[in-house]
């Protein structure tokens, strides 16, 4: 394997140069990840990416050997044959070694790996821990206890279907931790466990939460959206969670007050009305990043949508397969240009090809506004009469800010 040996060469050597070693893809097994093992001692390599190599506990217990007296900070093993024996070994030498950021994606630790790396995680300069898809169920109460000893500010435990209990051991552990990304995605979490993680928010660092895929419900959002608030949190993933309406609508009164920039609700079942809460709230939030594919929000939820982005921070919107209709199409092509919409996804809704054309060359010329430091011009009173935005409120029901009123749908151009 030529590239294996050219690496192991300037390790060997003690190439000041060579500080990446990315073996990717390139299935050098326990043999082979023995050698580089042998090699790092005497190396300036700081970051080791091993993923999909095939490799398992014998490979990892070669690597935790060397790691004491190796430079390397950061340690990608994801999509290997590691299992709870090699994750001993790395846990183990995790104390006395420089990593800060170790990957054991799609791995098989399970419960008795997780254990042994949450016991070291207090003494490790571990900052950054990837275990999604790692099997380790129970194992994430481990994890989580150990979290207040630890270093760690991004945590991935997306897919190990820890259920509410391990949400309410996170949650618990949050406000004593220093994490500030977490991943639970697929983790078969439901409305409870989304209230305990909600009730932890004002009190933690979080300021990423991917809760994607779990079915936390209307229930779930409602208590999550009475937390943004008083939480530091602004990158909120809950597509796939099944929200609803009722969902939707508690998020968007609490929009205006809250920290968020970028919120995705990809199939999430809101519907029109939940798009046009959302819609009254934009212009009063921090959203800049908006994620609506797959949703049901039909035409009068896209029009809403599209009438309240000229007056919106919104810079990049998905609306991937939402059966948009030609005459919302028409819409956006009319409001575009008074946005700042400098990315936008309208794939797979059968527009044409001359239409989607025309929202791309208005979106690029958004760009270039933007790159040169201008502001959007302003949206001309006769659109700002059609595409009226009905006023948001907040959870007492009161008005959060004015929209405009007008002659409502008469004149627009896509009906």
């Amino acid at each position: 394997m030529a590239e294996l040996d050219e690496y192991l060469r300037r390790m060997r050597e003690g190439d000041k140069t060579l500080t990446v070693v990315n073996m990717r893809y390139q299935s050098v097994g326990d043999v082979g990840v023995r050698d580089i093992a042998a090699a790092l001692p005497g190396s300036q390599v700081t970051e080791l990416n091993l993923e999909y190599n095939q490799i398992g506990d014998d490979g990892a217990k070669a690597l935790a050997a060397a790691l004491p007296g190796s430079q390397v900070t950061e340690l990608n093993l994801a999509v290997n044959r590691i299992g709870a024996e090699g994750a001993k070994a790395l846990a183990a030498a995790l104390p006395q070694s420089n990593v800060a950021c170790l990957s054991l994606r799609d791995t098989q630790i399970e419960f008795a790996g997780a254990k042994a790396l949450a016991a070291a995680l207090p003494g490790s300069q571990v900052t950054r821990l990837d275990l999604h898809n790692a099997l380790i169920g129970a194992g994430v109460r481990d994890i989580a206890a150990a979290l207040p000893g630890s270093q760690v500010t991004w945590l991935n435990l997306g897919r190990n279907l820890i259920g509410d209990d391990g949400a309410k051991a996170l949650a618990a552990a949050l406000p004593q931790s220093k994490v500030t990304e977490l991943n639970l995605q697929y983790n078969l979490i439901g409305a409870e466990g989304a209230k305990a993680l909600a009730a932890a928010l004002p009190r933690s660092q979080l300021t990423e939460l991917n809760l994607a895929f779990n079915q936390i419900g209307a229930e779930g959002a409602k208590a999550l959206a009475a937390a943004l608030p008083q939480s530091k949190v602004t990158n909120l993933n809950l597509g796939f969670t099944d929200i609803g309406a009722e969902g939707a609508k508690a998020l968007a009164a609490a929009l205006p007050r809250s920290k968020v920039t970028k919120l995705n609700l990809a199939s999430s079942l809101i519907g029109a009305e939940g798009a046009k809460a959302l819609a009254a709230a934009l212009p009063q939030s921090k959203v800049t990043w908006l994620d609506l594919g797959f949703t049901d929000i039909g035409d009068a939820g896209v029009r809403d949508i599209a009438a309240a982005l000229p007056k919106s921070q919104v810079t990049w919107l998905d609306l991937r397969d939402i059966l948009m209709g030609g005459a919302r199409v028409l819409d956006l092509i009319a409001l575009l240009p008074y946005t700042r919409v400098t990315k936008i996804d309208v794939s797979e809704n059968n527009i044409p090809n001359g239409l989607l054309e025309k929202i791309n060359d208005i979106v690029a010329a958004n760009k270039t506004r933007a790159e040169r430091g201008e502001e959007p011009p302003p949206l001309p009173q006769e659109l700002e009469c059609i595409y009226r935005i009905t006023p948001a409120t907040n959870v007492a029901g009161e008005k959060i800010h004015e929209g405009k009123e007008g002659p409502g749908d008469q004149r627009t151009p896509g009906s």
